[in-house]
């Protein structure tokens, strides 16, 4: 059977490590069923980076024990989840330093709106106070159209009916 520390001295023979990597594989085993455990339960975010170092690290730990106790479908699940949890810690690496640089830029220039919001037209008016009376926002404007009874308005009974209201 094949062993990747069988090229090692005998005094350190596969025989002699056998029982410690075991041990080790248990951690890594362990650590899968608590992680995963603490994302059912809420405690750990499955898109936080503390999930990829979690993997990272319980899947070295079940890799090291599989160099006494070889099984190749086990390493290459192993090798899986460590590559794509690499790339997991990468990405959210990555993705936080670009957010906080776009966010560094958007504090530093003001967006294109707010400049024309706030843009000081031929009059030396901005252009909220520019705008036709009938876009600008004031309590006047939020009127209801005629014809068309307000919420605020005091209807009689007839009325009340028309709109399907029933007094109490």
């Amino acid at each position: 059977m094949f062993s990747p520390i069988e090229w090692l001295p005998s005094e350190l023979h596969a025989e002699s490590w056998h029982a410690p990597l075991q041990v080790v594989g248990l951690i890594g085993s362990f650590t899968y069923v608590c992680v995963f455990s603490l994302i059912q339960a809420g405690r750990v975010c499955g898109n936080g980076i503390l999930y990829p170092i979690l993997q990272v690290f319980a899947a070295s730990c079940v890799l090291a024990s599989l160099t006494t106790a070889f099984n190749l479908a086990a390493v290459i699940i192993q090798f899986s989840f460590i590559l794509i949890a690499l790339y997991g810690i990468w990405y959210r690496v990555s993705g936080r330093l670009s957010a906080r640089l776009d966010r560094s830029r958007a504090v530093a220039q003001p967006t294109q709106a707010i400049a024309i919001a706030h843009r000081q037209g031929s009059t030396g008016t901005d252009a909220q106070s520019s705008a036709p009376e009938i876009l600008r926002f004031s309590p006047s404007n939020m009127q209801a159209a005629p014809g068309v009874p307000s919420h605020s308005a005091t209807m009689d009974r007839s009325e009340q009916g028309k709109f399907g209201w029933q007094s109490l």
